[in-house]
C-alpha cells in the first residue's frame, strides 16, 4: 500500500507539469498566432460556419434520388401524400420517411386538412431547388 501511496503524488505531478506547460507554450507561440490569423475568412462574401452547414446538410438530403423528386415534383406546387406515392411510384411508409427528412432540415413545410397531409415547398427548399436548376442549365448549356 505504501508503493502505491507514493505512485499517486507522482502521476499528480506529471500531469500539472504537463497541463502547465501546454498553455505557456501555447501563448508564447508565434506558429499558433500565425494560425489563428489564417482561420479567419479572408473574402467579405464568405459563408458562416453555421450557414455552411445548413448549406452542406441541405445537399446531403437532396442527394438522394428519392428527395431528389420530391424537391422536383413540390417546386410544380403543393401536393398530397397520396399524390406524391403515387406519382413517384413508391410506398406511402418509405415516403413518410424521406417527407419526415426533408421537413426537419425545413426544405418543406406540411399541413393538415382533414385526413390528408399537404406539403409544399419551404424557402430553403425554393431556394436549393432554384441553386439545383440553374447548375442544370449551366451544365445542359456548356455542353
Amino acid at each position: 500500500m505504501a508503493t502505491a501511496t507514493q505512485e499517486r503524488p507522482k502521476a499528480t505531478k506529471a500531469k500539472t507539469t504537463t497541463s502547465q506547460s501546454a498553455p505557456t507554450a501555447v501563448a508564447g507561440s508565434p506558429s499558433k498566432a500565425k494560425a489563428s490569423k489564417a482561420a479567419k475568412p479572408t473574402m467579405a462574401n464568405s459563408i458562416a460556419t453555421k450557414a455552411r452547414k445548413a448549406i452542406i446538410d441541405a445537399f446531403k438530403l437532396a442527394s438522394d434520388e428519392t428527395r431528389f423528386r420530391v424537391l422536383e415534383v413540390l417546386s410544380q406546387g403543393e401536393r398530397n401524400v397520396t399524390d406524391l406515392c403515387e406519382m413517384m411510384a413508391t410506398s406511402q411508409p418509405a415516403l413518410s420517411h424521406h417527407l419526415a427528412l426533408l421537413r426537419a432540415a425545413k426544405l418543406i413545410e406540411g399541413r393538415r386538412e382533414g385526413k390528408f397531409n399537404f406539403y409544399a415547398l419551404a424557402p430553403a427548399g425554393t431556394a436549393l431547388w432554384t441553386a439545383c436548376s440553374t447548375y442544370a442549365a449551366a451544365i445542359t448549356a456548356n455542353g
